[in-house]
Order: C-alpha cells, then sequence, then structure tokens
C-alpha cells in the first residue's frame, strides 16, 4: 500500500534497530576480524565513504581494521571521530592513512589527494610553497588528519585564509573571522602523534623558506591541549621548544591542564616560555595554562612593598565539576605537571599575595540517574532496600567512563590521581574522584612558597554554570569596576565573571517579572493610553525591588574567605546585589555530598584558609576520635565550614580539636549547621583556649537563650559580673577579643538578647553584633530598646544589626521588615538617638551605624566594619571608617593598654 511505501529504505542505505546505547563501544580483535571479513570489495564494490565514531579500538583490532581499509580501491571519504587508541595503535592507524593519501578526497574534511597533487606540481616546477589549498571550514583536528598532514610534509601547501563553506550553501562568510585561530581539538583522543603533528604546523611560522607563501603562516592564536591524558613528557618538551624558536608568532595561550601523564619536568619545559628581558618585546605569548604570565610581570614591576603585596592579585585555580562525572572521574584533577607549574609560578612571582584552589562537587542534579536508586531530599543515596548506598558507584557503567579515559587505559596511565594516598586503584565512585582532587591539592600546596597564603573552598557547581567552557577556570583575580565603587574588594575574573553576569541577569529579570503584580495599581493611571505596553514601561525604573544592606562586615578579611563573595560576588555594591541565595538556592537537589569515606584533615595541615559548604559535612569528614590531636593546625587562621551538618557533636568535636593543637584561628564561620545550645555551649567554653580567635559566625542555626548566654559570659568573662563602680583594667583583659558575633538567625528572644546587652555596654572591643532574626520584640519593645542604648553607650560598637525582630500585625507572615514606628518614636524621644547617634535611614531598617563621636570613655576603633556600602541612593552614606581616623582623647584608654596593637595582623582589613 502506499503507507508501506513511505517506510520503504531508501537506494543504497539499509537501517537496523538500535541495539546498545553507551558513550562508546569497544571493538576487540574479534569485532575487528568480523569487520575485516565483512566490509571487503566483493561485498561493497562501490563504498565510497567510512566513518567510525565513538570507538575504543584495541591494537589487535587494529591490524584486521588497517587491512580492510587498504583493501578497499573505490574509498574517497573517511572520517575518524572520537576514538580512543593506545599511542602504539594511533601511530599504526596514521600509517595506513598515509598510504591511502592519495586517493583520499577527504579525511576528517581535509582534501588531502590535493593537497599531494599541490606538492608534486610545485616540486615539479622547482619552487616550494607557490601554491596552496584552503582548507574547508569544517574540519576535525585529532591524530589523524594532524598526523598524516605532517607525516606527508603537507603543511606548507595548506592555505589558513578563510573561504566559502565546502557545503554548497551561498553564505556570505566574513573573511576577518578565521576558524583556525582556535583548532577544535577534541579533549581526550589526542595522543602524541597528534601533537608532534601541530609541532610541525607551528615550525611553519620558522622563517627558513624564503619562498614560502604567507598563505603557509598559520593563525594559530589558542592551542588547547588539556584533558588529554595519553599527552607524553618528551612531546611537550619538543612542543615546548618548538614555541621558543617562533617568539613572533601568533600563539598567545598555551594549555596542557589535566593532562594524568605529565610529569615535573613538563612543568619546567613550560616554565621556559615564560618570556624574560628583552624576549618580552618580540613574544606575543601572553596566558601559559591559564596563567597571565604578562600581566604577572607587569604586576611585578610595581613597588613591593608589604602594602602593595596585600593588596596585589592573587592566584585562583579552579578544578570544575565534570571532574567527577561521565566524562572520567578523575580526568580533572592536579596532575603533577600542574601543581609544579602553579607552585613556581608562586615562587617566580613573590608578589602575588596568596593563591586559592577552588574545588566543584557536583550536585544531586549532575549525577546520572540510576534505575536502583533514588536521590532523597536529605542528600542520601539510598538503594531499593533503603540502605544507604551513598559510597557504591555513581557512574552508570564503566562505559561511561571509558569514552575519554580508555586510552589512557590502554597506554596503562593509572586511573588513581597524582598525590593519592587514601584510595584504591580502579575505584570509580564519586568519594574517590573527590578525594583524589583534594589529595593532589595537599600535594600542590606542599610545593608552594612557605610565604604564600593558601586558600582552598569546596562547594557545589552553581546551577545554571554547567554550559560554561573550561577554558578559563584559571585566572588571576583582577579589579573591576563594581568593585573599585564601594567595597574595594577583589574578585575573579574569567569563567567566574560570566556566572556573575548570568546570575544578576537572572536576579533582575526576577525582580521585573514580580514588580508588576505589585506596583500596577500605581503605574496605570501613567500609561493608560496603551495597555499592552504597561507592563514594558515601568521596567527601567524597578530598581528599588531589590533590596540590599547598608553595611558589609569584612572584619578579619572575612569576605575574602568565603568563596561565594570573592568568587560568584555575593554582597558586592552594584545594580544588582547579589545574595546567597540569588547565588545558591539550598534546595535537596542543588547540594553536594561527600559521604563518610571522604577526609578533609589533610586540608587543615597545608592552608591558611579552609572554606566548605553545602556539602553536608559531618564529623566524621573532619577528624577519627583519635587523630585530632595529632594534627598540625599551626598554619589555619580562617575556617568557614557554613551551610554543613556537623550538628552540636560535630562543633563540640572540632572547637576541642583547635584548642588541643594552639591554633591560631582569628575567624570561625558555622552558619547553617543545625547548632543548638549544646554545641553553643561548647563553642563558649573553648573560646578561652583560641587566644587570637575575635570573629565569629553561627548565623542560621537553633540557638536559643541558654546558649546565647553561654556565649556572651564566656567573651565579657568577669565584666558581666562585676559593679561598674568596681571595674579595672584587670576584668577588661579578662574579656576575650572578639571584634565580630554574629547571631542572626537564631531564637535568642528576649533573655539571651538582654544578656548581650549588659556585654556590649562594657566590652572593650566588640565592633560588630548580628541579632537579626532573633525573636527579640515578639513580646514587648524593652529589651530591643535596652540593645540601642547599650550600643550608644559602647566603647567599641559601630554596627549592631536588629533587622526583623518584630513581629506584624498578620501573625502568620512572620517578622516585619522596618522597625515598629513605636521603638522609632521611643528612641527619638529619648536623647534622639536614631538622628544624632546613628544612621537615621539604616536605623528604620532595624541596623544601628554608629555615625557621632564616641563617648568620652570609648577606645579607638580597630579592624572597622565597611558602612554605606550597599545603602539606597538619596541620602549620603556615613563613612564609618573616618571615624575610626579620629584622634585619641587624651582621657580616654589607648587599645594598647589592653595589650592589642593597631597594626595587629589578625585586626586588618582585607
Amino acid at each position: 500500500s502506499g503507507d508501506e511505501m513511505d517506510y520503504d529504505e531508501p537506494d543504497g542505505c539499509c537501517y537496523g534497530r538500535a541495539t546498545i546505547r553507551a558513550a562508546a563501544v569497544r571493538l576487540d580483535e574479534g569485532d575487528g576480524f568480523l569487520f575485516g571479513s565483512l566490509v571487503t570489495p566483493q561485498n561493497f564494490p562501490v563504498l565510497s565513504s567510512i566513518s567510525l565514531v565513538g570507538h575504543v579500538l584495541l591494537d589487535t583490532t587494529l591490524t584486521f581494521l588497517c587491512d580492510a581499509l587498504l583493501a578497499i580501491p573505490t574509498l574517497e571519504k573517511i572520517q575518524l571521530s572520537d576514538l580512543q587508541l593506545s599511542s602504539r595503535g594511533s601511530a599504526l592507524l596514521v600509517s595506513a592513512l598515509a598510504e591511502l593519501a592519495p586517493r583520499l578526497v577527504a579525511l576528517n574534511g581535509v582534501p588531502v589527494a590535493r593537497l599531494i597533487e599541490q606538492k608534486k606540481h610545485d616540486a615539479g616546477g622547482g619552487r616550494m610553497g607557490v601554491g596552496t589549498v584552503a582548507l574547508p571550514r569544517h574540519v576535525e583536528w585529532n591524530d589523524f588528519s594532524l598526523g598524516v598532514l605532517s607525516r606527508l610534509h603537507l603543511w606548507p601547501y595548506v592555505s589558513w585564509q578563510v573561504v566559502e563553506a565546502d557545503d554548497g550553501s551561498d553564505d556570505e562568510v566574513d573573511p576577518a573571522v578565521t576558524p583556525f585561530e582556535r583548532l577544535a581539538l577534541t579533549h581526550g583522543c589526542v595522543t602524541d602523534t597528534g601533537l608532534r603533528g601541530l609541532c610541525a604546523l607551528l615550525r611553519q611560522m620558522l622563517p627558513t623558506d624564503v619562498g614560502r607563501s604567507l598563505d603557509g603562516a598559520p593563525p594559530l592564536r589558542v592551542l588547547d591541549l588539556s584533558r588529554n591524558p595519553q599527552l607524553s613528557d618528551l612531546a611537550v618538551a619538543e612542543l615546548s621548544r618548538t614555541i621558543q624558536k617562533i617568539p613572533s608568532s601568533n600563539l598567545r595561550e598555551v594549555n596542557v591542564r589535566y593532562c594524568r601523564r605529565l610529569r615535573a619536568r613538563s612543568a619546567f619545559e613550560l616554565l621556559q616560555l615564560v618570556p624574560k628581558g628583552r624576549e618580552q618585546a618580540a613574544s606575543n605569548l601572553r596566558v601559559i595554562n591559564g596563567v597571565d604570565v604578562y600581566a604577572l610581570q607587569a604586576a611585578g614591576k610595581m613597588p613591593t612593598s608589604r602594602a602593595a603585596v596585600a593588596e596585589g592579585n592573587p592566584l585562583v585555580i579552579r578544578i570544575p565539576s565534570s571532574f567527577a562525572m561521565g566524562q572520567g572521574t578523575w580526568l580533572h584533577a592536579l596532575s603533577e605537571c600542574d601543581a609544579y607549574f602553579f607552585a613556581h609560578i608562586l615562587h617566580h612571582f613573590p608578589h602575588i599575595p596568596y593563591c586559592h584552589l577552588h574545588i566543584e562537587v557536583p550536585s544531586a542534579n549532575d549525577l546520572p540517574p540510576l534505575e536502583c536508586q533514588v536521590f532523597e531530599q536529605h542528600g542520601a543515596v539510598k538503594d531499593v532496600g533503603g540502605h544507604d548506598a551513598t559510597s557504591t558507584k555513581l557512574l552508570e557503567s564503566p562505559l561511561c567512563r571509558t569514552k575519554q579515559c580508555a586510552g589512557a587505559a590502554l597506554d596503562g596511565v593509572s586511573s588513581s590521581g597524582w598525590g593519592s594516598t587514601s584510595v584504591s586503584e580502579g575505584d570509580t565512585t564519586l568519594d574517590f574522584a573527590v578525594q583524589s582532587a583534594i589529595d593532589s591539592a595537599c600535594r600542590f600546596f606542599e610545593a608552594c612558597p612557605v610565604s604564600t597564603k593558601l586558600h582552598v573552598s569546596i562547594a557545589p557547581r552553581i546551577p545554571g554554570s554547567q554550559n560554561l567552557e573550561d577554558h578559563t577556570d584559571i585566572v588571576m583575580i583582577h579589579s573591576e569596576e563594581e568593585q573599585g565603587q564601594q567595597t574595594g574588594q577583589p574578585l575573579a575574573g574569567g569563567v567566574f565573571s560570566r556566572i556573575r553576569f548570568n546570575l544578576r541577569k537572572q536576579k533582575k529579570r526576577r525582580a521585573l517579572e514580580a514588580q508588576p503584580e505589585q506596583d500596577s495599581p500605581r503605574h496605570t493611571p501613567r500609561h493608560s493610553d496603551d495597555e499592552g505596553e504597561t507592563p514594558q514601561k515601568p521596567k527601567p525604573k524597578k530598581k528599588a525591588a531589590i533590596v540590599s544592606v547598608p553595611y558589609v562586615n569584612n572584619i578579619n578579611a572575612q569576605r575574602n574567605h568565603d568563596c561565594f563573595a570573592t568568587l560568584y560576588g555575593e554582597g558586592v555594591a552594584g545594580e544588582v546585589i547579589l545574595e546567597h541565595q540569588d547565588i545558591y538556592a539550598t534546595h535537596p537537589k542543588n547540594r553536594g555530598f561527600l559521604s563518610a569515606d571522604v577526609k578533609v584533615r589533610n586540608l587543615f595541615q597545608v592552608c591558611a584558609s579552609v572554606d566548605l559548604q553545602h556539602l553536608h559535612l559531618m564529623p566524621r569528614n573532619l577528624f577519627r576520635p583519635l587523630e585530632a590531636k595529632q594534627i598540625d593546625m599551626s598554619l589555619l587562621t580562617h575556617l568557614n565550614l557554613s551551610y554543613n551538618e556537623l550538628k552540636d557533636g560535630g562543633v563540640q568535636a572540632l572547637l576541642e580539636a583547635l584548642a588541643a593543637a594552639s591554633s591560631i584561628v582569628v575567624h570561625i564561620a558555622l552558619k547553617g549547621n543545625l547548632i543548638g545550645d549544646d554545641g553553643a555551649a561548647a563553642v563558649a567554653s573553648n573560646m578561652p583556649a583560641l587566644g587570637l580567635l575575635s570573629s565569629i559566625t553561627l548565623a542560621d542555626n537553633n540557638i536559643t537563650e541558654t546558649g546565647a548566654v553561654a556565649l556572651a559570659e564566656a567573651i565579657g568573662g568577669s565584666l558581666l559580673h562585676a559593679m561598674p563602680e568596681a571595674m579595672d583594667e584587670a576584668m577588661a583583659l579578662a574579656a576575650l577579643p572578639m571584634l565580630s558575633v554574629d547571631l542572626a538567625k537564631n531564637r535568642v528572644r528576649e533573655v539571651g538578647a538582654m544578656r548581650w546587652a549588659e556585654l556590649i555596654a562594657l566590652h572593650p572591643h566588640l565592633q560588630f553584633l548580628s541579632l537579626a532574626e532573633n525573636e527579640i520584640a515578639y513580646q514587648s519593645d524593652q529589651t530591643f530598646l535596652a540593645l540601642v542604648y547599650a550600643a550608644s553607650s559602647s566603647p567599641m560598637l559601630s554596627v549592631l544589626d536588629l533587622r526583623k525582630n518584630a513581629r506584624g500585625k498578620d501573625l502568620m507572615k512572620g517578622p516585619v521588615d522596618d522597625v515598629p514606628a513605636s521603638i522609632l518614636e521611643a528612641l527619638k524621644h529619648d536623647a534622639n538617638l536614631v538622628e544624632t547617634e546613628f544612621e537615621e535611614q539604616a536605623s528604620q531598617q532595624g541596623v544601628f551605624i554608629r555615625q557621632s563621636a564616641p563617648a568620652p570613655r570609648r577606645a579607638p576603633r580597630v579592624g572597622p566594619v565597611s558602612s554605606g556600602r550597599h545603602a539606597p541612593s538619596g541620602k549620603e552614606n556615613v563613612d564609618v571608617d573616618a571615624l575610626l581616623a579620629e584622634p585619641l582623647d587624651k582621657s580616654e584608654q589607648s587599645i594598647e593598654d589592653f595589650g592589642l596593637g593597631a597594626d595587629d595582623d589578625r585586626l586588618s582589613v582585607g
């Protein structure tokens, strides 16, 4: 019938049912024998094209495959894409293709036969390089296309000028744009054969042949060889020495990151590419392994004072989350070459203030779907029986990683990461991948200079950033326009700047979408002429819908040790201000998970700053019961373990370990760790043993009145138990030198808040206190007013945050944003504190920022809290930093009397 004819197979085509679905198909010796037996001139007398895509070919298979290809006289086109072979197998297949080349119209899109004819023509005329053959726009560059062109010496006859598409279309092509500035090399499929072919291409830039056409010089600007685990040190050495001979080439970037086989000697070869002296003017090479050496050299010529080094641009290294996904569980961990290269960069450029290594962990959305496992709400993986299966293999099958790693396995490259001592060979779990990255990071830090501060952060991948390329994952932090306006905080560039741009764009779009529902009655009269444009016209004026905060707490440079602030721009001033929930929504599907088998304790021994957020960390991940006292944490100064699951037991074990190690930690952040009163009591009991601890963040926990009172009494010491007339210098010394305390989003209530009011009125050092969202003014206004009065008489307090502590008329909606009018009226009638002592506009939100001169007994401030960072336009911001420079009255007590110098390192502001 006519309907049946629609499903007939076209002439020359034969369709079959799909029998297997996998990332790659392995062809063993038997498959090769079948291929050679079936693909013959007798069975296919007019076969003209063969395509092999996504296969793993053994050396024994290639024998039958090459014989079959050579035996087909009608073969004109061959397409070889995404093949995994050993280095020996790749060389064998290139030899066969070179023999076939004279009759191949296209090899991966390269017109090999025409190039050979052009070579013969020029050789017969006695002049080399006069005639060239233009390449089509779409060429697959891999071992086979590069190797054949190099082996047959066809590079001089290749024209790199842009030509029209070879598909017969009439589309116009911009002659100013060339597709060959960045060769699209297939990651994971390039071996030494392909790299040597690239070296032969680069040698065409050498000024040796006078008669060569200008078309023979390729406009290659970016050479990305990353994620190729089969590259050897010998091939990288040849590449490095070839580039050194052509300093005037167009090449601007070379990248060989994440190549598992490369050792330390390759790092030294790459360091030879860094231009020195007179070479800087002649060389165009600027970026090596993602590091902008030109910018580093320019920064090194500036004054090398201590202040200049402190404000310099740090080095940021990002390990993307795909290192633990289907492309290969160990694909993106630092190799030995990477570690030594970055370490020597830090040695050669001592003006780099610190190095920040950021490891992305896959979230639940990134994990492949498993038929027998379900990712439940709390993030643990359960099998069909309900048992914990988090440590089981989370990859779909061994073939899932075979696609990019089979060739390396054929060459005998180890699957364990460099420096991995706590994982077993052949393990393919997600835990193995994360542990391998952590171990390699520790080995890298051990090779860094002693004077360089080392920061490490581990966090899940930010939702929406999976489509961004990884070639800019290692960047230098640079100054941006947004940071210079307000905070002066350094922000990471490269891929992080694109993530911040996308996040701001998303938040702005959400704000504009939500605004018409609230303001449509107000805007409708203005645009009543055309109702269809009513939702569109007010959009440019809806910037006020984005709520901001009037201060930035950066005491002890704590924001510089929070990856969400330095990398993703949390709280940075601008048209759109990103909050934590805008960057990373705490949804179960977005959270990462580290099982108990992943150990992070080694990071505490080699890093000055450890930042681990949203990882479901438990006490077992940090220390074992008997090893906590054996860990050397003498370098650790900043610790951020926010948004995990340490709970009371984990916090107690952590603080006891820090105290037992006599840690010099100055800042601890433990937001969102389900900490209760027992955990707060553990913190309070161990704080006296941490003599340099001066800022702590316990926001977003379950601390009530009991825990708040324990913390206040531990910080205040004997100040809270002495009569005012009996206070002396010894009692002031008994108070802990705490500068900043954040207890927002707890349940301190009236009793706990009253104890803190007594503390801030007397404490000689405390500069910042946040008790936002603590149900303080739910029953009455007295405790709220007591805190404000205590802040006005405090000798040091600069900022008191009491937002969202009053309940509105609708009890179901929770606390209100602004301070109730009754409280503001009481403050105005009593000494008019709102207008004279505190910044008025911020006070209406519940943030009390000191703007008047200190009381007579007030000591000078050190380590200030920056204010006026995000205040809405329309009122001049109050510069609290200027207050800190006010001269000290002779009757006031100096801060040096308490044993704290104003130039103390732990009080510096980043």
